[in-house]
């Protein structure tokens, strides 16, 4: 049972904190590794659990409209670069596995801090801009020349070509890696769309669902084939996800990243000494 109270602890913690603040991807598949399960079954046990939970939260998308059509059109690079990804992942001998994650794992959560503490200082300056800039800004812009049209012509769905082959390489090369890991995918996603593909960050946000759920699928179908999945564990695991996930979104946290960031460190240290102890016997 022990398995099974680590597992739902740290799952409904990862939707908890993921709903009030993003990082939840850090924690779910320390979880399972820190339940017992070897690399490849907990790779594949976190994939069948998180594709629950997104295609939950990408509905919600969906439903509201934020999800253009360009997004459809990089599903079948996401699902091809996840079954690549994972069918890589499983040839390579567990331990050579666990030093990969000793190696990528603080790698992945610096971006996600980084790009969290960048986040936060853009929100900072633009709150801390003197009221009267307002009608600075107002003026001048009622004053300047009509704005000259963008040169790039439209390709695909309102972007230029330019954005939409950047986009579609984007869920290539990201899904390949969800497929082959997973951690801090949909931070790469949200800061290739943005900051790479020029994309607004709405319609940005609404395409990482999209590209996440692909992946997730193309990783599960190929490990729906094996004999990987600890289903029982996995249900467990999407169950109390979601219910954090739940109580997590009814909040409103200011500077959720001070919680969750701790939690996440924690987490890490306690996988590292147990891959570390693994390692030496």
């Amino acid at each position: 049972m022990l398995k099974y109270a680590i597992t739902a602890l740290l799952l409904f913690c990862s939707g908890f904190m993921d709903s009030i603040a993003g990082g939840g991807g850090l924690i779910s598949l320390p979880a399972f590794l820190l339940a017992g399960l070897p690399p490849h079954m907990a790779l594949a046990t976190n994939k069948f659990s998180s594709s629950i939970g997104t295609t939950a939260s990408t509905a919600r998308f969906l439903f509201q409209g934020y999800m253009h059509k360009d997004a459809f059109a990089y599903i079948v690079l996401a699902l091809t670069g996840a079954h690549l990804g994972s069918s890589l992942a499983v040839q390579i001998p567990e331990r050579y596995f666990q030093y990969l994650m000793l190696i990528i794992l603080p790698i992945v959560a610096a971006i996600s801090f980084y790009s969290d503490r960048a986040r936060r200082r853009r929100q900072e300056t633009a709150e801390m801009q003197p009221d009267g800039m307002d009608t600075i800004q107002a003026k001048l812009s009622e004053s300047a020349p009509a704005p000259v049209p963008d040169p790039a012509p439209a390709f695909f769905a309102g972007l230029s070509k330019q954005q939409f082959f950047l986009a579609a390489a984007s869920a290539l090369v990201v899904g390949t890696y969800d497929g082959f890991y997973g951690p801090g995918t949909g931070t790469f996603l949200i800061l290739l769309l943005t900051q790479v593909a020029h994309i607004d960050v709405r319609r940005a946000a609404a395409t990482t669902k999209a590209i996440n759920l692909a992946s997730n699928i193309g990783s599960l179908t190929f490990y729906l084939g094996t004999q990987l999945i600890d289903y029982r564990l996995g249900l467990v695991g999407a169950t109390f996800s979601l219910l954090g996930h739940y109580l997590g979104s009814g909040l409103v946290i200011k500077d959720g990243q001070k919680y969750v960031r701790p939690l996440i460190v924690v987490v890490l240290i306690l996988l590292f000494v147990k891959i570390i102890s693994d390692l030496l016997t």
